[in-house]
């Protein structure tokens, strides 16, 4: 076990089931396969516990605020009864680069 830390009776049984779970799906692997798990094995021993939660806050995002006014204009800006095709728009955007 790589982990030190003091465990109950029941958190031990637990490591030792999935350990056995680990060791019994990794017999039936390919080498490759193996080594990609040896690297993996390697990466989270060298990471502390806390680094391994996936649980992270989210990234505050910024929120630009436009004036109306300034999306009006855009909004002038293609012909009337212009619907649009982003894909094709952008193709034949590309087409003549």
């Amino acid at each position: 076990m790589l982990n030190t830390a003091p465990t109950s009776y029941s958190q031990e049984m637990q490591i030792e089931s999935i350990q056995k779970n680990i060791h019994d799906i990794v017999e039936q692997l390919p080498l490759e396969s193996l080594r990609i798990i040896q690297q993996f094995a390697l990466f989270l021993q060298q990471k502390e516990p806390q680094e391994l939660l996936f649980e992270k806050p989210p990234t505050p995002m910024k929120i630009v605020t436009v004036p109306a006014s300034q999306v009006m204009k855009l909004a002038g800006a293609l012909p009337t009864g212009y619907e649009g095709n982003a894909l094709l728009d952008s193709e034949a955007y590309f087409d003549d680069v």
